[in-house]
This record gives structure tokens, sequence and C-alpha cells, in this order.
């Protein structure tokens, strides 16, 4: 920490009334700081104009009969007015649940029937969808944020329907640390989604957790872009944004996040693994510009990763990212150029990590720990933390986090800020926390000698072949992705199946930069599939993937698909998790099709 950073210190969040109370001071304290902010400037919210804006749309909310022990639904793009509406509703007391824009109109219904709200915020684009919810009966106000329609009420109308007389003191006074904050649905891979319920208290242990590791700097920038129906996001960019009063820019879609990182610099940041992916993919072709510094970068890269997995063989003292960095001026080339030579903290997680991913950036100097987290726990439940982070793991239990594991390995976690329970879903509730008040989370992991999580797989996704032997689907596909820069998506299947086969995706950035290179610029993603020179590359990406997995868990044949699958579509949640059991039907005939051929692949995979 330099002279210039002072430590926020939240370990008194536990002793605050409510979200609503952390609000109104972090407002008081810093009321001409920066809150939120578009990057070139056509939204910006300080603190103190953030609070202004809450309380009108509030008393809005309070003048629609919308109060505590309500839920209000949001369905927004990343943008400013969700942060508003979101805190506003927590100022009356009522929860709010936030759908993932890309959920089908009869999905929204059954999420907003579930919720019991009666009030939802969307915008232009969404509301088609919105109001056939609402022509369905499910709602009876839907307000649009950016657009006036006849059938609905727009933001202004809401905020000049309110009332100088409310007394919004008085309402956001009353909320307690017991009343619902907000409504996040599972994403729902196996079946019905359900809403978990999630306390002031949840997210105010969280909160606290987080800083006990993150260690927050004042003033310090943040980027949020992930879809904010996605609680890691909600809790960084909204939650813990709100306790330490960070800086937050709103980047609308995850696409365009290269360009937002290297516009803000941001100071913490959070990924999945594919998006540090991309990051090493664009570091790459910046070397690549200049051949003399692309071979320094490897040397010196080479060099500092065998120093990597020294001190992680050894468990001893870790280099910190400021002195990697000083190891080569490629090093800090690379961090520049991307936006993440300020980063404090690089959290990664929400899928299946490579560990040649998290040792590259390690090397490199980019401070990257990986994190672990669960929604009926408030988002996240443990993290590693630079200088002692061990690759593979999540690090140990956040303070006041109980983890233990059952005989089949099962984690099962215990906190005074878990979920209040799946609403309306007594049974799933009951199903999910025994009556020792243990969360049977469906991960299973396990301890190294440290007491650091290592997560397998989930329970109900590991694979038992015909031999009866258990294989964990996520390390067979992590092992895949990470082999081959083509590879973007890949599917094990061998549940009772005498070997395992695989259903691949393309990478569309990376296929698309493939055929650039190849002289193809206009190439789809269907020619692609079936071109020689590509299942070529595939095939020795996955030959490769094999020889780093045991016999019995290497992939025989692999066709790969000539499409590319979206978040909440019908093979991946919103959250980027493989709905394995839509897939395999899906798929069926593709599979049965591997599983036909007779011949011996030799050597490595064959491709149908």
């Amino acid at each position: 920490m330099s002279a210039t950073e002072t430590r926020i210190d939240l370990d008194g969040l536990l002793e605050e009334a409510s979200l609503c109370s952390v609000f109104q001071k972090t407002a008081a304290r810093c009321p001409d700081r920066i809150a939120l902010r578009t990057l070139h400037g056509e939204t910006t919210l300080t603190w103190g104009e953030y609070a202004a804006r809450v309380e009108e749309v509030a008393r809005g909310l309070m003048a629609l009969g919308v109060g505590r022990g309500d839920t209000i639904s949001i369905m927004l793009s990343n943008r400013a007015e969700f942060h508003v509406i979101d805190t506003a509703a927590l100022h009356v007391g009522a929860a709010s649940v936030s759908v993932y824009n890309t959920v089908p109109p009869e999905d929204i219904a059954d999420l907003v029937r579930d919720a019991g709200a009666t009030v939802m915020f969307t915008e232009a684009a969404f509301l088609p969808g919105v109001l056939e919810v609402k022509q369905g009966g499910s709602l009876e106000t839907v307000v649009v944020v950016d657009a006036e329609h006849p059938d609905t009420m727009s933001l202004d109308a809401l905020v000049a329907a309110g009332s100088a007389d409310s007394d919004f003191e008085g309402a956001w006074r009353a909320v307690e640390q017991s009343d619902a904050a907000t409504l996040v649905f599972t994403s729902g891979t196996t079946g019905r989604p359900k809403g978990a319920e999630l306390t002031h208290l949840a997210i105010l242990g969280n909160v606290r957790a987080l800083d006990k590791v993150m260690e927050t700097i004042d003033g310090s920038r943040i980027i949020s872009y992930l879809p904010m129906a996605h609680l890691a996001e909600r809790q960084l960019s909204q939650y813990w944004a709100m306790a330490a009063g960070l800086e937050v820019t709103i980047c609308p879609s995850p696409r365009e996040i290269g360009d937002y990182v290297r516009a803000v610099r941001p100071h913490y940041l959070f990924t999945p693994p594919r998006m540090l992916d991309r990051f090493r993919a664009a570091a790459l072709s910046f070397l690549r510009e200049s051949p003399e510094q692309l071979q320094a970068f490897e040397a010196a890269l080479e060099a500092s990763i065998a120093e990597v997995r020294r001190e992680q063989a050894e468990k001893g003292p870790q280099r910190d990212a400021a002195s990697i960095r000083k190891l080569s001026p490629t090093f800090e080339a690379v961090l520049e150029h991307l936006g993440l030579d300020q980063v404090r903290i690089h959290l990664i997680g929400s899928a299946p990590i490579p560990a040649e991913l998290v040792e590259f950036w390690i090397a490199v100097g980019l401070p990257l720990v990986e994190a672990w987290g669960i929604t009926e726990c408030g988002a996240f439940a443990g993290m590693g933390k630079p200088g002692t982070h061990r690759i593979g793991t999540t690090g140990q239990p956040f303070p006041g986090v109980e983890v233990r594991l059952l005989d089949d390995g099962e984690v099962l976690l215990r906190s005074p800020w878990m979920m209040k329970g799946y609403r309306n879903r007594p049974e799933a509730t009951a199903e999910a926390i025994d009556s020792d008040g243990w969360l049977h989370t469906g991960d299973v992991g396990q301890f190294d000698d440290e007491g650091n999580l290592k997560l397998v797989d989930r329970k109900k996704e590991l694979i038992i072949n015909a031999a009866g032997k258990n294989m964990s689907p996520v390390h067979i596909e992590s092992r895949l992705k990470a082999s081959h820069p083509l590879i973007g998506e890949v599917v094990a299947i061998g549940d009772g199946r005498p070997y395992i086969v695989a259903l691949v995706l393309l990478d569309a950035e990376a296929a698309a930069a493939w055929a650039a290179e190849h002289g193809m610029p206009n190439a789809s993603l269907a020619d692609l599939a079936k071109n020689e020179q590509v299942l070529a590359a595939i095939g020795e990406g996955i030959e490769a993937g094999n020889a780093r997995l045991a016999q019995v868990e290497q992939v025989k044949y692999f066709t790969v698909l000539p499409e590319q699958w979206v978040p909440g579509g019908e093979q991946l949640t919103p959250t980027m998790k493989l709905k394995r059991k839509p897939i395999a039907e899906k798929y069926a005939d593709q599979i049965e099709e591997l599983y036909r051929r007779t011949r011996t692949a030799a050597p490595g995979a064959g491709v149908a």
C-alpha cells in the first residue's frame, strides 16, 4: 500500500441495521466522489447524486404501494438505472429479483410469479417479452427506463408520482437485517430454477468477509460488466461498492470489457476463465507485432513460470506481483497494454480454471487468485490471497464460513449469512440445508494439507463409465480446452459408456483470427467446423489434452459442432454452466454416431 492509499475497514458492517444505513453513511462520507459512471460521461453520478436519485425512485415506489416485505423485478442491461432502482427498493424494505435478459417470456412469468413481484422495471429492448408476461396477468405495473409506451409507466412518471410527504427516512430506518434484500434464482442446469432469498445480513456478512481478504482501498475503481442477475457481479459492483464507496464504471456488454479495462485501469477485477484466456490471446497478439519483444517475453515467461512452480511445490514464500513485473520490461508492457497494470487483486471464478492459465498470469505479475462461491451463501465463500495462493485451490473458507466434506467428497457449508431459504419451496430448502444447518452444495472437493479447498466437480455430473470408474467431466474438459486456442467449449460424454467421447465447439474469436490468417476472412463457424485444417488442429489439441489425462479419461472420438452457444440458451445457463442433460438429448444422434465407430483412434483422438 502506498502512502496515498487508505484502507477501508468494513469490520463494523455486521453492526449496521441494513444495507440502507450502509448506503446512507457512504453517501454522507463521500458525497462528491463519483459513484457510477459510463465510459464517455453520458452518465455520471456522485455518491450524493446517487443518494438523491435513490430517494426520488423510492418515493415513486411508495406511491405504487411497494413497501416492506414486497418484491420488485428488474430486467435491464448493465446500466446505472439498475443500481438506482435496486437500491431504492432496498430503502422501502422491498426485495428485488433481477432477470437475465436472455430468459424467454414463459420463464420470466415463472420467476415473477415465484417471487411474488407485481412491478417490473425494464427497457425498450426487452419490452415485448415483458408485456407478454403482463398480459398473462403476472404483473400489474411495468416501468420502462428509456422509453414511453401506452401500456407502461416511464421512470420519470414514477418519480413524478412520488410524494414529498411520504416518510422516506422512516421507511429505510425500519428495514432490518433479517429482511429479504434480493432473490437470486439458481441457474437450473437440471430442473426448475429456485429463488434463493438473501437477507440484508447475508449480504453484509459476505461483503465483510470479502473485504477481509481483498483489503479494500478507499476510492478504488471497478468495472461492472456482467449481467446484474449474476450474484458475483451484484456483490462486487453494487453491495461491496456501496459499503466501500468505490467508483463503478458501467460497461453495457461483456464483449466490450477489453476496451473498458484499457480505459479504466481498474484496481479490482473479476472475470470468468474464458475472458482471461482472451486477455492472454490479446497479449500474445500485441507481442507478435515485434518479434524481438515476443522472444524476450517468452524467455522471461519460461523462467518466471519455472519459479512459480518451484514456489508452489515448496509451499514457501512467493514473490509479490510488483517484483515479478520488474523481471522483464515485456511483463510491464503487456499489463499496461491490456489495462491490467493497476490491478490489486484479480479474481477468477464461475467456471473450471486451467492451471496453466493461472500460472501464465501469476508469472507475468498479475495478482490473480481463484475464488469459489455459491448463491445460497451470498456469492463468495472463499478465495486465495496474492502471495500465498495455491494454484488449483480456492484458498481457505472466508472468516465465518465453515466447510466440511462428506465421505463422498461433497462440500458442506455453514454460515450465519446463508440464505433464508428458497422462496415458496420449503421442500427444496429442507433438501438443501440439513437439520444442523449445513448447506449441501453439490460440489465435490478436497482439502490440501494447508486447509485450501480444491473443487473437483459437481456431484451429480460425475461420469461413471461402463467399468464403474468415476471421472470428473470438468477435469477432462478443462484439460482439453487448455490444449488449443481454437477449442471453445468441450462436453465430455461417457456415463455408462465404454470410453469418453466429446462434443467440441470452436472459439468464435480464435476461429475468426485463424480464418483471417489463412486467407478465409469471410468463413463462417459452420464452414470452419468442416475445414480439414481446422479439424486437424483440433485433433492435435485433443491429443495434447489426452496426454495430460489418465488413460481412462482420454477422449477417443470427437465431433466439432457447426454452431456457437449463448448464455441462457438451450445448452448454457446464464452463468455459462453446461446444461448437460439438454445437451445429451439435443445431440443424441451425434453422440450415438461417435459410439458407433469401432476403429481404434491412433494416434490421438478420432474425429467424426
